[in-house]
């Protein structure tokens, strides 16, 4: 997810350094100003700008937000792109969770099923009560 995340991130800034005469608007996100001051992003630091990148990159991914916004038809494109992406990733990462819970919950009621036999076992054998209890722990810590 970092290495996804970092590379929508390069694509994000690599699309803002465009010259803005090839955008449809003529402006780049990279030219919106920073809220706390008169600066833009383009005359921010690099490392202001790819911590930028990839928070943006970041809120593709996940219900975050930001004040940095796509500023021409490129960025939208791109904006899409990443929010489809998302989409994909957060439901590869869903169904791979609910795969696993029901590989979990499968083992639980196969051992569960084993343990309720060798019960029933040890009962129709009439194998002494205390011995039967020390069987049945031995069977569940081994487990």
């Amino acid at each position: 997810l970092l290495l996804l995340n970092h590379l929508i991130c390069c694509g994000w800034f690599w699309i803002g350094s465009i010259e803005v005469d090839l955008t449809d608007t003529g402006r780049s996100w990279l030219d919106m100003s920073i809220q706390s001051g008169d600066l833009s992003y383009r005359s921010s630091s690099p490392e202001f700008q790819y911590m930028t990148a990839l928070h943006w990159a970041f809120t593709q991914m996940t219900p975050g937000s930001m004040s940095v916004v796509p500023q021409n038809s490129i960025e939208r494109g791109w904006n899409v792109c990443c929010l489809v992406i998302g989409l994909f990733v957060s439901a590869l990462l869903i169904s791979q969770l609910s795969a696993k819970m029901v590989r979990v919950q499968t083992i639980n009621h196969d051992r569960l099923q084993q343990i309720d036999m060798l019960g029933r076992f040890l009962n129709e054998q009439d194998v002494p009560r205390t011995l039967a209890q020390r069987i049945r722990r031995q069977v569940r810590e081994r487990a």
